[in-house]
C-alpha cells in the first residue's frame, strides 16, 4: 500500500484521514507531532514534505489546517 514509507509516515496518514474523518478538518503540526512521538514541529515538517513530494499529501503554503490527502487511506 504504501511502498517505502517509513512506520511513522505510515501513522502520519493514518492519523490525518482519522483527524479529518472525524473532525472535517486538518490536524495541526503539532497534533500530528503529538500523535507519532514527535517533539520538533520541523522533524514533522521534514516528514510531510517527503510525504507530500511523494504525492500523499499537499497543502497551501502560508495558510493554517490546508493539509489534506491526496490518496485514500484505508482506516484502521
Amino acid at each position: 500500500m504504501h511502498k517505502q514509507l517509513t512506520i511513522r509516515q505510515k501513522n502520519m496518514l493514518q492519523y490525518i484521514n482519522n483527524y479529518v474523518e472525524t473532525k472535517n478538518y486538518p490536524p495541526s503540526m503539532r497534533e500530528i507531532g503529538e500523535a507519532v512521538e514527535l517533539k520538533s514541529s520541523s522533524t514533522v515538517k521534514g516528514h510531510l514534505d517527503r510525504l507530500k513530494a511523494r504525492g500523499y499529501v499537499t497543502w497551501e503554503d502560508g495558510k493554517p489546517r490546508t493539509l489534506r490527502l491526496t490518496q485514500k487511506i484505508e482506516s484502521a
